[in-house]
């Protein structure tokens, strides 16, 4: 997470040498959960960065639930606690 021109923004980091296309992705804190919407590709070996649409405060509780499509079509669901 970081704040770019004012907004939170969700930094997503892919290491891999496989292209990561998101299809969902969702912050859950406190109860709370927000959406991300601005989901996209993220290439391999690549940094990109979501803008979050509502403010949430993420702490060591908080967890990204997300979906994503590989390079051979197979979708993958994962968790990330902060």
């Amino acid at each position: 997470m970081k704040k770019i021109q004012g907004k939170i923004h969700l930094v997503v980091n892919n290491p891999t040498a496989y292209h990561a296309n998101f299809t969902q992705a969702t912050i859950t804190t406190g109860g709370k959960s927000v959406s991300v919407t601005d989901i996209t590709m993220v290439a391999p070996k690549s940094e990109i960065s979501w803008p979050l649409k509502s403010a949430i405060s993420v702490n060591n509780s908080s967890v990204l639930q997300y979906k994503l499509v590989n390079d051979y079509g197979v979708e993958i669901k994962g968790k990330y606690q902060f």
